[in-house]
This record gives C-alpha cells, sequence and structure tokens, in this order.
C-alpha cells in the first residue's frame, strides 16, 4: 500500500501496474478478513474469554488488533485500483456498504469504509443515499431482505446481473416505533446507545465527504442532532 501510494506522489504510472491487485481478488481478499475479525469479536465476546488468564487475553487482543490494521490497509490501497471492471467495483460497493451495515464494524474501520464508498459512488447524492439506508438498516434492522443481502454480500454470493450502484433504493417498510427508553431493560438502552452513537459517527463521516449538503436528507440532519 506504502508502495503505491508513492508510485503515485512520484507519477511512476510504470511501476504502478504490477503491484495493483484485481478489484475482485482484493474483494475477496477484504471479505475474508473482516469475516476472521467478526468470528473473534464473537468469541472475545463469551463467556469463556474472560476465563482466560492475562497473557492469553492480550495475544488475542493485539490479534484483533493486527487485524483490524491489515483490514484498513487494505481498504486504502482499495482507493486507488481501476475500477473500470464493473463486476468488480459493485463486488466492493456491495461488500463495503454491507461491512457498514453492521454494528460489530471496529470504529477505526468505519471512516476507510465511507472513503472507499465515496471513490465508488457516482455522485453525492448516490453517497448520501447509501448512508442512509446504512442508518435506516442500523435503527430497524428486522428487515429479512436486508439481513439476507448483507450476509451474501460478505459471502461474495452477490448476483451481479441484478446488483447495480444507484438503483432505485428497496422499498421501505413502515418504521416501527421505537420502545421508551422507560420500558428498556439496561441491555436495551445499552444496545440503543451504541446504535445511536454509530448512527452519529456514519452522518458525520458521511457530511465530511461532501462538499455541499444542500440534498442531505433531514432524517440524516436529525438523526445527527439527536
Amino acid at each position: 500500500r506504502v508502495f503505491v501510494d508513492q508510485c503515485i506522489a512520484t507519477k511512476d504510472n510504470l511501476k504502478l501496474d504490477s503491484p495493483l491487485p484485481v478489484v475482485t481478488a482484493l474483494a475477496f481478499r477484504i471479505s475474508d478478513a473482516y469475516n476472521a475479525l467478526v468470528e473473534q469479536v464473537h468469541e472475545d465476546a463469551t463467556a469463556a474469554f474472560d476465563e482466560l488468564d492475562e497473557d492469553e487475553r492480550a495475544r488475542r487482543e493485539e490479534a484483533r488488533l493486527d487485524r483490524e490494521f491489515a483490514i484498513g490497509e487494505m481498504l486504502r490501497l482499495a482507493l486507488n485500483l481501476d475500477y473500470g471492471d464493473e463486476i468488480g467495483r459493485r463486488k466492493m460497493f456491495q461488500l463495503v456498504q454491507s461491512m457498514l451495515a453492521q454494528d460489530v464494524l471496529p470504529e477505526a474501520l468505519l471512516a476507510r469504509c465511507l472513503d472507499v464508498l465515496r471513490v465508488l459512488s457516482t455522485s453525492e447524492r448516490d453517497l448520501i443515499r447509501v448512508v442512509v439506508e446504512v442508518v435506516h438498516g442500523l435503527r430497524d434492522p428486522s428487515d429479512p431482505d436486508a439481513e439476507a443481502e448483507a450476509e451474501a454480500a460478505m459471502k461474495g454470493d452477490v448476483d451481479d446481473a441484478e446488483t447495480e450502484m444507484g438503483s432505485p433504493r428497496r422499498p421501505q417498510r413502515p418504521a416501527q416505533l421505537p420502545k421508551p427508553a422507560t420500558e428498556m431493560s439496561p441491555e436495551e438502552k445499552a444496545r440503543a446507545d451504541a446504535v445511536d452513537l454509530r448512527c452519529l459517527a456514519l452522518c458525520i463521516g458521511m457530511l465530511e465527504r461532501v462538499n455541499s449538503v444542500c440534498h442531505v436528507p433531514f432524517s440524516v440532519v436529525r438523526t445527527a442532532r439527536s
């Protein structure tokens, strides 16, 4: 990744062609690395993790941070790929979108995913539309179609013939009214607070990557204000 950045900085296009991977190949590599990271995060969240000794917990924490770093570098490398191949472009787009739609995505990788999404989006309006859909999905995760699409994207099973950036939004189901905070259990309250923070981070990251806010939907502004 550093070598590619140096070639771009010095405009050395002759050396730049050989190290750049094919978009589809890098998308699958990122997907495999991210799935391994998610699996470790779920394992560390179990009670068995607390039973490990301090050295083993430190080793697993270091391994998790190494995985996050490697994924972040691959996402930075993805910014400089040639997206002339529409199939590879759609696969990368679906992968990054599905990563953003998962609340398990580490905060450190959120900005990297948004950077790639900005490069792949056809316009600011398209970037805003995708982030709005992600925010709606995080706030109302009960949509089975959205869950199936995210799972398929992470496994690389997206139908390229039917997946297209900038396609019309999937019809939105009527939004379910959130449960009042007074009726939430401590676990539900913590979950709701975490989702609010993630949505706020997405809104801030999206606004930092657009030059104009005139077309930002009011729902996004309301989310950021709340």
